[in-house]
């Protein structure tokens, strides 16, 4: 496999995935592309530390357990954000 592809699960907080595959049978597969998750779809990692990981995709926030994370192999695309800097969302979704 690619080095540059890596499970979700492995992705730190603050970069910005693109989904290159999904390893999984037929149901998650379907239940993935109901919450948006599709190969070619971009997500930011919010959450990975324990627990469900915490995903923006299309604007949306997303928790995705585990599991199911270890199952979509995505490309990072971004460097994360530095170290205690975070990215605000305002209540209407703004970025500020």
């Amino acid at each position: 496999m690619d080095e540059r592809i890596k499970p979700l699960s492995d992705i730190e907080e603050g970069r910005e995935v693109r989904i290159v595959g999904v390893a999984a049978g037929k149901m998650l597969k379907s239940r993935l592309e109901g919450m948006g998750i599709t190969t070619g779809q971009t997500l930011r990692v919010l959450k990975n530390r324990w627990g469900p990981l915490l995903v923006e995709a299309m604007g949306r926030k997303l928790a995705i357990g585990r599991g199911q994370a270890e199952k979509i192999l995505v490309e990072e695309l971004t460097s994360p954000l530095p170290k205690g800097e975070t990215e605000s969302i305002g209540p209407e979704g703004d970025k500020g």
